[in-house]
C-alpha cells in the first residue's frame, strides 16, 4: 500500500477523527475513504490533497522529475526522453485514448469499446495486461487503475 495513504490513515486515527467526519471534510463518501485506507482503491493526486486538507494538513504534489519527459501524440505514438517507444497497435490505441484526457478517469467499458469495438474479449485480463505493458514501457508516466472503474494516465505531455 502507498506510504502516503498509510500516513493519512495514521493521521486520521491519531487525531481521533472518524471516517465519516473526514469524508465530509474532504468531499468523498465514507465508503470511498475506507476503500482508500484499506488499499482497495487508489485516490488521485487531487483526492490525496483534499483528504489531507480534511485532516487539517497541506499536501503539495510535486511534478515528475523534469529530466524525464513522456510525449504522446494524437495517433498514440510515444517517446520517453526523446527515444521512440515501439508499441503494438493495441497499445498505441489504448495510449491514444488515455492521453486524450490526462489526469481523468477513462472508464473500463469505454476503453474496451475503443480497443475492440462491439466485440470485446471476455473478462478484463486483456486490458489489465495491456496496461501493465504500457506502464513498463512508459516509465516515468503513471497509469493508475481505479479498481472496477477504469484507468488514469498522468506524467505525460500530450499533443491535442
Amino acid at each position: 500500500m502507498n506510504s502516503l495513504i498509510l500516513k493519512l490513515r495514521e493521521l486520521r486515527e491519531q487525531t481521533g477523527q472518524l471516517v465519516q467526519a473526514t469524508s465530509k471534510k474532504c468531499g468523498v463518501s465514507a465508503d470511498v475513504l475506507m476503500a482508500w485506507e484499506s488499499g482497495g482503491q487508489q485516490p488521485s493526486a487531487d483526492e490525496l490533497v483534499k483528504w489531507a486538507a480534511g485532516l487539517g494538513f497541506e499536501l503539495t504534489p510535486t511534478p515528475l522529475d523534469d529530466q524525464h519527459v513522456v510525449y504522446v501524440d494524437a495517433e498514440g505514438n510515444a517517446a520517453v526522453d526523446g527515444k521512440r517507444v515501439n508499441l503494438t497497435p493495441k497499445e498505441s490505441r489504448a495510449l491514444q485514448r488515455l492521453a486524450r484526457t490526462p489526469g481523468q478517469l477513462v472508464p473500463h467499458a469505454q476503453l474496451l469499446r475503443h480497443l475492440y469495438g462491439n466485440n470485446p474479449p471476455p473478462g478484463q485480463t486483456a486490458v489489465r495486461g495491456l496496461m501493465a505493458k504500457l506502464r513498463r514501457q512508459l516509465t516515468p508516466a503513471k497509469i493508475e487503475g481505479q479498481w472496477g472503474q477504469g484507468y488514469i494516465i498522468s506524467g505525460i505531455v500530450a499533443e491535442s
